[in-house]
């Protein structure tokens, strides 16, 4: 609900911020790199058949095909959001782009401000993920 909003008020379409979305989970999860679900029951699976392997086994081949595929994601997305910032008839959900304008671009503007709270948690959050990160693959 934040990228659609977010790509509306810039004047794009709601598709691009729903592109956005999509197609950043499924490259994601299709390209794991240190998904400790998909990968870790792999190769537990894998440790079952009595085959020697660990969780880092891959790990540049899955990289790269990350790499791959988010950069063909981006590059569509990209493309497709100035095609319609450029012209908007051009936009799949172009009929119904008032309505959407009128339903995700409310009044309503509630600036928030960063408190020295909201920093510490924002940053403890980062660490805390890339110690996960750094564990999964380790």
């Amino acid at each position: 609900m934040i990228c659609i909003p977010l790509m509306m008020a810039t004047k794009f379409d709601k598709l691009t911020g729903f592109m956005i979305v999509l197609l950043g989970a499924g490259v994601g999860v299709m390209n794991s790199t240190v998904n400790p679900f998909a990968i870790g029951v792999a190769v537990d699976t894998i440790k079952d058949l009595r085959i020697e392997t660990s969780v880092g086994d891959g790990l540049v081949w899955r990289i790269v095909s990350w790499f791959v595929m988010t950069t063909a994601s981006i590059m569509f997305v990209m493309w497709y959001s100035w095609k319609v910032k450029k012209n908007l008839q051009k936009s799949v959900v172009f009929k119904t782009m008032e309505a959407n304008k009128k339903f995700f671009l409310n009044e309503a503007t509630e600036k928030i401000e960063m408190t020295w709270k909201r920093k510490l948690t924002l940053t403890v959050f980062g660490l805390t993920f890339l110690l996960m990160i750094f564990y999964t693959v380790g």
